[in-house]
């Protein structure tokens, strides 16, 4: 996920802006604060700024989507709802994790020795993290509609073949469904 030291939130909050349309959304703890009979007090005004085309997060998107339906992150199918994620191992099994999102939840889960060190061989993001983001996912996503990913106006769906990078024949072993900005897909049949 990559080579300097990020926080969890950072870096949760950075996936959050491609199920969110390309929209960033200033992490907050508190959503709402009640008096004793019940009434709103105050209420978080999210802080909101756009940092990438809608287009270029749904493609975004459905890659790591991909990581859910033939990646690292298959484990996670169980949860029966769209979700895309990323999982992260880094030097050593020292940190283990798996960043991911429902089209309205986003959620970091982060495995690791406080003190440094290594969690042990083969503790990786998929081994370590996953699990745990699954089960809570999972109970997250129980009682949410089912939802989809955004596809919007000006990026179009193609089965691309994954040993040519080009459009695949209808019966292609080899094929997967992906985004493109439209006038970027491929067009010739491999």
């Amino acid at each position: 996920m990559g080579t300097s030291e990020v926080t969890l939130i950072d870096l949760t909050s950075a996936f959050a802006v491609f199920p969110n349309k390309g929209e960033k959304i200033k992490p907050y703890g508190v959503i709402e604060v009640m008096d004793r009979q019940g009434r709103v007090i105050w209420r978080v005004k999210p802080q909101k700024r756009l940092v990438m085309s809608r287009s270029a997060a749904a493609i975004v998107t459905n890659m790591l989507a991909g990581v859910i339906q033939e990646g690292t992150g298959k484990k996670a199918r169980v949860i029966g709802h769209p979700i895309g994620g990323k999982t992260g191992t880094t030097s050593n099994y020292k940190d283990a994790l798996f960043i991911g999102f429902s089209p309205s939840i986003a959620t970091g889960v982060w495995v690791g020795n406080d003190l440094g060190g290594t969690l042990g061989d083969k503790e990786t993001g998929a081994k370590a993290a996953l699990p745990i983001w699954i089960k809570f996912m999972d109970a997250a996503l129980a009682t949410e509609f089912h939802q989809y990913f955004d596809i919007p106006d000006d990026v179009v769906q193609i089965r691309m073949d994954l040993k040519t990078g080009r459009v695949a024949y209808e019966n292609s072993p080899h094929a997967v469904s992906a985004l493109f900005k439209k006038g970027t897909e491929p067009k010739s049949y491999p």
